[in-house]
């Protein structure tokens, strides 16, 4: 039966460019994402403005952002979950993501 499945696409990248926020359960949208990748695969979360931001449209408007952006440990849990691993950009580093957020999850090659 399974080999008279239509193979499911694997992608390399899963991009939320200003966007994560706006689902109310990251948990089980992260994982969606996540199995859509192939081995080796990302998923990528950006913000311009950062977690700080996103947590004032939060505050400000629960319909605009219904959710925060997670911090690098929720990330982390995440990724434990998934079988992937948490990668930080620099700059998003540098403020802990706050002014600038840049994290990928990426999944392992297994």
């Amino acid at each position: 039966l399974a080999s008279r499945s239509p193979q499911r696409e694997r992608y390399a990248c899963v991009i939320f460019n200003g966007a994560l926020q706006f689902f109310a359960d990251q948990d089980d949208t992260l994982a969606s994402a996540a199995a859509l990748l192939r081995p080796g695969g990302r998923i990528v979360i950006a913000h311009v403005h950062g977690a700080s931001f996103v947590r004032q449209e939060n505050s400000g408007n629960r319909a605009v952002a219904v959710s925060t952006l997670p911090t690098r440990k929720e990330l982390e849990a995440a990724a434990t979950r998934l079988g992937m691993i948490v990668e930080e950009d620099a700059l998003s580093a540098e403020t802990g993501g706050e002014d600038f957020y840049l994290f990928s999850l990426i999944r392992l090659l297994t």
